[in-house]
């Protein structure tokens, strides 16, 4: 991986991503993945280098999950490291890796991994199952001109009030289009217009679409015109519920979740109609995340769809009854597929725990913002410091930095792991902005999530007094995710299975707040020697 000079909506950076995005990776459910990776990363300030594989569950490989300073050593200058690991049985969809190394995934350091289904499992193929033909990978998010470290700067000085720094452009797989002449006088640069990206689609009437939200802050929705959108799944292949309805726009999807839908054409067009019906796909960043306003942004971005015929593209005609097309249709409103009264998501037994995030301005930190979860921040350790998963627990307090001398460093334990046993996990955020949340190394059922009101206390089901007004826990049909949007002063409760030992971060996907502490470790089982020992392999590089 390499940091080059690039032009990708028109205006020319200083330095940015070799290949951007990075090469698509393409595997089936129990295939054996090996990934070589040098780190050729000279610029920007953070040359250390780790990636993360964004939803696969890592079972059995915690060391290759790609957290520096946690599973493994950063990966240094001119230095490489091989990835070995081997994806789950159970797994297939849509996921995407990244830089989990200092801010190098808003320098570009990203790309698409795409999970099929063996075609010997003697299930229907996803393509027969929901209809379609083709299938295209769109890596879309926000983008910004200066480095990631000129961008952090920015957001932790004081004067700006931990306001969140708007980006300047949006990118569809790696291309977009900056109007130039709103750039802000002050800072000049170099610029060249440019027409909006096409997206290339083989002819067909129903195209899956494996949409990631590669951004850096901002959510965003998706229009399609002259055509219908249908979810199917999200966060990977976790299929929803067969009644989710058809919409011209659906959204929001926020930074590190992923949805694949079908784009259908026969809406707009009978079977005889000429297959030059022309087509426009929309995308709109929210707004949330930007208290302030970036006049050069154009925040609403429409891209045309070309369709590229073929003659050896069957054109099929699906069968059944569809519902009718909503105009719109919020992915927070989504249902994942019916479960058994009976399963452990509704019966347990479940280990609880209990966690509050918030983002303040701290005087203790010269008044920049902090980003914790129970009082307590992550912070990126030191480049030459051995990863957490590596020593003893009773270590770890001598391992990272403290701002005062500890004599202990605890997080959350759930120490009796197994199939048979749950985690019931509440997340409450404090925050006046929502925060999208991934947990490393699971998949979870999203039995709550709630949005309260101005007397906000906060979800504790040890609390009767919090519980008594709160929605009933939806066990009957959840969504399951790696990600999880909670909203502003609201809370999530999630399920999952303790059954995959090890140590894994749950954090913010919006970047700058990952970076000023909104994150933090769940360990789960007892670390095995052989596990401690492979990590600490890490830190020997070619």
């Amino acid at each position: 991986m390499t940091i080059t000079t690039n032009r990708f909506d028109g205006w020319c950076p200083k330095n940015r991503a070799g290949q951007f995005p990075g090469p698509l990776i393409e595997a089936r459910s129990g295939d054996q993945v090996e990934v070589n990776v040098y780190n050729g990363v000279e610029q920007m300030g953070h040359p250390e280098l780790s990636i993360h594989w964004h939803g696969l569950t890592m079972k059995d490989a915690n060391e290759m999950d790609g957290v520096a300073g946690l599973t493994q050593c950063a990966i240094q200058s001119k230095k490489k490291f091989t990835y070995r690991f081997r994806i789950p049985d159970d797994q297939a969809g849509t996921f995407w890796y990244h830089a989990h190394s200092g801010l190098q995934r808003a320098d570009g350091l990203y790309g698409g991994i795409v999970v099929h289904k063996p075609a010997n499992r003697g299930e229907e193929a996803d393509s027969v199952l929901h209809h379609y033909e083709k299938e295209q990978l769109l890596l879309i998010g926000d983008w910004y001109h200066q480095s990631s470290n000129e961008v952090l700067d920015w957001f932790v000085d004081p004067d700006h009030y931990g306001l969140e720094p708007a980006p300047d452009s949006l990118l569809l797989n790696g291309k977009g289009s900056y109007n130039c002449s709103m750039a802000v006088k002050a800072r000049p640069i170099k610029c060249h217009i440019v027409e909006p990206p096409r997206l290339r689609l083989m002819d067909s009437n129903r195209v899956r679409l494996r949409v990631v939200n590669t951004g850096i802050s901002a959510g965003f929705s998706i229009k399609l015109s002259n055509g219908s959108i249908k979810p199917i799944a999200v966060d990977g292949g976790n299929w929803l519920h067969e009644n989710t309805p058809r919409a011209r726009t659906i959204g929001l999807v926020h930074p590190g979740e992923r949805v694949d839908v079908i784009m259908d054409r026969t809406v707009s067009r009978s079977r005889h109609a000429a297959s030059t019906t022309t087509s426009v796909l929309t995308i709109e960043l929210d707004r949330e995340n930007m208290p302030l306003v970036n006049f050069a942004l154009t925040r609403i971005q429409s891209f045309p769809v070309e369709w590229i015929s073929s003659e050896t593209s069957p054109r099929s005609a699906h069968r059944g009854v569809e519902q009718p097309v909503k105009d719109v249709f919020n992915l927070a409103d989504a249902l994942g597929q019916s479960q058994s009264p009976d399963s452990r998501l509704s019966r347990g037994p479940f280990q609880r725990a209990v966690l509050y995030s918030t983002m303040k301005i701290r005087a203790a930190k010269h008044n920049q913002p902090v980003g914790s979860i129970n009082h307590t921040s992550w912070m990126n350790p030191a480049p030459d410091a051995l990863p957490l998963l590596s020593l003893a627990r009773e270590k770890w307090a001598e391992a990272i930095p403290q701002p005062i001398k500890v004599h202990n460093f605890d997080v959350p334990w759930f120490k009796v792991s197994g199939p048979g046993t749950w985690a019931e996990l509440t997340l409450n955020n404090f925050d006046d902005k929502g925060h999208p949340f991934h947990l490393h190394g699971y998949e979870f059922y999203v039995v709550a999530r709630e949005q309260a009101g101005d007397t906000y206390r906060g979800y504790n089901p040890f609390d009767d007094s919090s519980t008594s007004q709160a929605r009933q826990l939806n066990v009957k049909n959840p969504l399951r995710k790696d990600t999880v949007h909670i909203p502003p002063m609201g809370y999530v409760v999630l399920r999952f299975p303790l059954d995959n030992h090890g140590l894994w971060l749950l954090h913010c996907h919006v970047l700058w707040h990952q970076a000023v502490g909104m994150g933090i470790v769940i360990q789960v089982g007892d670390i095995s020697e052989d596990v401690r020992q492979r990590s600490g392999y890490s830190c020997s590089f070619e």
